[in-house]
């Protein structure tokens, strides 16, 4: 769980299922700002901008003698 939020590891408390309540309403889906923390979408990240760069580096090419 801390990978995925990108924290250093740590123990995680654990309370009982009697103790927690849950919100009224559920927003679906998951923030950006969590998914950024996957390891799987940084990689594909860094291939569309090694894939940008690339792109860029070909359309100079056709520009020099």
């Amino acid at each position: 769980m801390s990978l995925l939020m990108g924290e250093s590891s740590q123990t995680i408390e654990r309370s009982s299922l009697k103790s927690q309540s849950l919100p009224e309403s559920l927003a679906l889906g998951y923030p950006a700002s969590l998914l950024s923390n996957r390891p799987d979408v940084m990689q594909a990240e860094f291939n569309l901008m090694n894939a940008f760069e690339l792109t860029n580096v070909a359309k100079a090419q056709f520009y020099q003698p």
